[in-house]
């Protein structure tokens, strides 16, 4: 299912915290999303990095549609040890 993502080298899944993210309209037709994040060893001062991206307004839709689904199912699941 994760094939395609990169994995640090024991296996695990590699990931970086969000820490901002900013939204423009380019050119009437598309929107530019940067995507700022943290890596391993910062001090959590400013961004290490940020990713800058441009989507069609259907990417956008289905972009926040993932999301939002991912996002109720991780709302949804009782924490360890928590009463039903």
């Amino acid at each position: 299912m994760f094939d395609d993502w990169k994995k640090d080298e024991t296996g695990n899944i590699s990931v970086n915290p969000l820490v901002g993210y900013s939204t423009m309209i380019a050119a009437e037709t598309a929107i530019g999303v940067k995507l700022d994040y943290l890596v391993a060893g910062d001090k959590f001062e400013t961004p290490s990095g940020g990713l800058q991206l441009v989507i069609t307004p259907i990417q956008a839709q289905q972009l926040a549609q993932a999301l939002l689904t991912a996002a109720e199912k991780v709302l949804s699941i009782k924490p360890r040890g928590q009463p039903s």
